[in-house]
């Protein structure tokens, strides 16, 4: 049948074929397809012969680029067209010789991805192109090559490796830039390929100059990313950027910062260097940046003040904007180099405030570490830090808490809380602690005041398990902990001291002071230790520090060790240094000095003299332990006490409640009484007494009594403000305390005063722990009582105790000089049957030196000690101690009389003694 002629079809129809070719739409050009469909020619249906994929040939491929183009066609081809890609393939391997360093790695690229796509064998072609790549090498860009280590990498990683062989023995026809290139590219692959590292290290090295410092900078991080560290590369690298600093950029900076701390490896004068350049553009650093500057330095404890004190500057104001770990690391970089800046710790401590809830364990323990490295304290963050330490104790691990305690040790911050927590934790879990932890939570929580035995035997049982684990500071912080803490546990010690006498060359200097101190301390008698510490001491003797010499010298002085030697060769380093000391160092050192058997006089002296030099840089506590030392030595230091007096007169508001008794007592010792300065401390003891310690009270009132001071308004103002004071805390008083305040009191004759709360102490177990003095002065008291009172306590349950220490006060050794020997020579002289020495007092057990009991008549041999000096007129006078003796002897029946050693020695012959004895006889007829 055939079809009609279209050129007969009528001309509307034609129009109408027209108008819809050349439609727009999507429907015209189906409807004008279904037309000619129409229009073609009608065939027989035959069975269908398989079509040709693609009719058209491919085009010739003359060049590497026609190549790329033709592999990007058959990427997207659905499906592939294997004639083609045979083609491609064929051209590769007939030009790869002419490849462009760009157009192989993109054909390498092509054939990788259609692999797995081919029915065609493309392992040659892909061989053929990595041999253009490897030929190309030194001309890859940078983004090329990282495609190249990707596509190896990941198709065929023998070959990578193969590659990465070829360039390490290539290496030295690699340009600098393609090196800087290599080393990245392994880095962003994590690829450590030892011996291509060590070869881009040693051509960087060798062609060191001609490097640029962008590509030193490079290979410089990549090599710490991957960890890989080459002493000649990172020497020449460090020297080659110390010679070019000027040319670092701020992002260069920190690269270097980073990758060297990455590497810990140091050069001092790179470093150096940085910080320079560091503090020239530190304003363009973010406070981020500067965090992690600064932890690097501190990472190499390399303190640089110029460039922490810029940050510090730069990062007022910006602080805000880091978040809450860099604000730890910020604390702790600076407490690591030991640069504090109170500023940048207050600012750190107000962010820190809010956001503390949020923190774990190791943050607020590294954060506190740092505030108490620092010696920054800020109570309010110790405090909310503490509230979120208690919610997450049972999750600190023993370093965390151990180091957080000691934090608060630092400052001695007790927070009840706290401690009832970390004791409760520590004491469960004492068995997961390390030498380490064990011995710094030992140590804080001895400096807090913690004295709970059962937790320290628990702490001793655990350490005593793992002592062949402790350094030799771990045994002396630990045996030191339980020195303050005041518990003794042989066992522990025992362990030490063996350690300790088979080892001592294991020890510091520092060590060996505290282990010292332990024993002398807890009052453990072992020869082995002494004589152990003591040899070595002096082998060392010029090598101790000031502290040191000072915890050597007393600890060897308060034992029952007798080591002269020690203690004087000890005291005389101390004086070889007191040109070097400061003010602090000199009151401290006049006090170990007085220890000394031969240079206790000598030595204060000396130091007074030095001390006199800069008096003005002298704080209260330190005048005040000076003049201490200086009335206990008996050492010359009028001009000194003169200086201390006209300072507190000046200002006593500057002086704290203990150091204005340790000043009292110092006068009083010396014998020195100063009226104006006795009353200015009088009204500050009145206005102040509820600062008072119960020591310092007790300390203050035997001064005036010493001294004699008498009762007036002012002073009974005083002593009634006491007697409250003692009557209401009588248990916070030790013994010694007590038997101060009796004794006192009996000098101003007011013992009645403290009856009933002494009567009260009596009763108590506390009496117990009364010493020889202290019976001695209680003695005294009750025998100052009125008559009636004094009867009544005798025959009360108190009666015993009472005779004991009259039995005391008796049984005290006599001594007599030279003076009173003669006195009694020529009052036998006179009459001999009338007169006796040593006569003891049946009442008081006073022992008269010369006594005529016919005529009660008791004569008392007065040396220096009896006497004191009045600061306004240096006139002589009896002491308060004298004074009460005599009084207690009149009230006794007794007619007493003074012979004044001085004027005593100025008589010369037998007859003139006889009627000095007779004048002084004659005044009681």
């Amino acid at each position: 049948m055939l079809v009609p002629n279209a050129r007969l079809w009528p001309a509307g129809v034609v129009r109408s074929l027209s108008h819809a070719r050349a439609a727009s739409s999507v429907g015209a050009r189906v409807g004008v397809g279904l037309i000619n469909g129409l229009l073609r020619p009608r065939t027989p249906v035959q069975s269908a012969a398989p079509a040709p994929q693609h009719r058209r040939k491919p085009r010739k491929l003359k060049t590497s680029s026609d190549i790329v183009k033709s592999l990007r066609a058959l990427e997207n081809q659905q499906p592939l067209n294997q004639n083609h890609l045979e083609f491609a393939a064929k051209g590769v391997l007939k030009l790869y010789e002419k490849f462009s360093p760009h157009d192989s790695v993109i054909t390498l690229a092509k054939l990788v991805q259609l692999k797995d796509r081919s029915e065609v064998d493309l392992l040659p072609a892909m061989t053929a192109t990595k041999l253009a790549v490897r030929r190309n090498l030194n001309e890859l860009t940078h983004h090329d090559l990282r495609r190249v280590a990707f596509l190896l990498s990941k198709s065929d990683p023998a070959e990578f490796q193969e590659l990465l062989h070829h360039i390490a023995e290539n290496a030295g026809k690699i340009s600098p830039q393609h090196l800087s290139t290599i080393a990245a590219v392994c880095e962003l692959f994590n690829v450590k390929h030892s011996v291509l590292l060590a070869s881009i290290a040693c051509e960087t090295a060798k062609r060191i100059d001609s490097f640029s410092v962008m590509e030193i900078v490079g290979i410089l991080h990549a090599f710490a990313r991957l960890n890989f560290t080459n002493e000649k590369f990172l020497e020449a690298s460090s020297e080659f950027l110390i010679r070019h600093s000027l040319k670092i950029s701020k992002d260069e900076i920190l690269m270097i910062a980073r990758a060297l701390s990455n590497l810990k490896y140091y050069n001092s004068q790179l470093m150096d260097v940085l910080a320079k350049r560091i503090v020239e553009k530190i304003l363009l650093f973010s406070p981020y940046d500067l965090t992690n500057i600064c932890w690097i330095f501190a990472f190499y404890k390399l303190r640089n003040d110029e460039l922490f004190s810029a940050s510090a500057s730069a990062l007022a104001g910006r602080i805000r904007t880091l978040p809450l770990k860099s604000l730890v690391n910020l604390a702790w970089a600076f407490a690591a180099v030991k640069f504090k800046s109170e500023g940048l710790f207050d600012s750190i401590a107000a962010q820190c405030e809010k956001p503390v809830h949020r923190m774990n364990p190791a943050e607020i323990s590294s954060l506190l570490w740092a505030f108490a490295s620092l010696d920054c304290y800020n109570y309010r963050l110790f405090e909310i830090a503490a509230e979120r330490i208690v919610e997450i104790t049972p999750l600190c691990a023993p370093k965390f808490l151990a180091n957080t305690l000691w934090a608060y040790a630092t400052f001695e911050h007790k927070h009840p809380q706290l401690l009832k927590c970390a004791v409760a934790e520590a004491s469960a879990k004492v068995d997961e602690y390390g030498p380490i932890e064990l011995s710094i939570l030992a140590k804080a929580l001895a400096k807090l005041g913690v004295q709970d035995e059962r937790l320290f035997n628990v702490i001793a049982d655990r350490a005593v398990s793992i002592l062949d684990l402790f350094d030799s500071q771990g045994l002396a912080n630990i045996s030191w902990a339980f020195a303050t803490a005041g518990i003794v546990h042989l066992s522990l010690m025992d362990k030490i001291a063996s350690v300790f006498t088979t080892n001592p060359e294991n020890f510091k200097n520092e060590e060996l002071a505290s282990l010292v101190w332990t024993f002398a301390k807890l009052e453990i008698d072992n020869p082995f230790v002494f004589d152990t510490a003591a040899k070595k001491s002096l082998e060392r003797i010029d090598e101790f520090s000031f502290q040191s010499l000072v915890v050597v010298l007393e600890s060897f002085a308060s034992s029952n060790c007798n080591r002269n030697d020690l203690t004087n060769i000890a005291a005389t380093e101390i004086c070889r240094r007191i040109p070097m000391l400061s003010p602090h160092e000199l009151a401290v050192a006049a006090r170990a000095v007085v220890h000394s058997k031969d240079l206790r006089v000598k030595g204060v002296e000396a130091i007074n003299s030095r001390s006199l030099e800069k008096l003005a840089d002298f704080n209260p506590r330190e005048l005040a332990n000076l003049l201490r030392a200086t009335a206990t030595a008996n050492a010359t230091g009028s001009k000194l006490f003169s200086e201390a007096a006209a300072r507190f007169l000046k200002d006593s508001s500057d002086f704290s409640p203990s150091e204005v008794a340790t000043v009292a007592w110092s006068f009083a010792r010396t014998g020195l009484r100063h009226e104006l300065l006795f009353n200015s401390i009088e009204q500050f003891a009145t206005e102040r007494i509820d600062s008072f310690s119960e020591s310092s009270l007790a300390t203050l009132m035997w001064s005036f009594a010493y001294l004699g001071f008498g009762q007036t308004e002012s002073t009974c103002r005083l002593l009634e403000t006491i007697r409250t004071k003692f009557a209401a805390n009588i248990a916070k008083f030790r013994p010694q305390d007590v038997a101060t305040l009796g004794w006192a009191f009996a000098c101003f004759d007011m013992p009645s005063a403290l009856l009933p709360t002494i009567e009260n102490f009596l009763k108590s177990t506390a009496a117990l722990a009364l010493n020889e003095h202290d019976r001695c002065q209680l003695h005294l008291w009750h025998v100052s009582l009125p008559s009636e009172s004094r009867q009544t306590l005798l025959e009360s349950e108190h009666g015993e105790s009472l005779a004991a220490f009259a039995h005391t006060f008796a049984s005290l050794p006599v001594i007599s000089s030279n003076a009173q020997a003669d006195a009694a020579r020529v009052l036998a002289l006179m009459d001999s049957s009338a007169w006796v020495t040593e006569h003891r007092c049946e009442r008081t057990r006073y022992s008269i030196d010369v006594a005529c009991p016919s005529r009660r008549i008791a004569i008392n041999f007065n040396g220096p000690t009896h006497y004191i000096v009045n600061w306004s007129t240096a006139e002589k006078e009896l002491s308060g101690r004298s004074k009460l003796n005599l009084r207690l002897l009149r009230a006794y029946g007794w007619n007493p009389a003074v012979f004044d050693h001085t004027a005593w020695e100025e008589l010369g012959t037998d007859e003139e003694k006889m009627q000095y004895v007779r004048k002084i006889v004659h005044s009681f007829q």
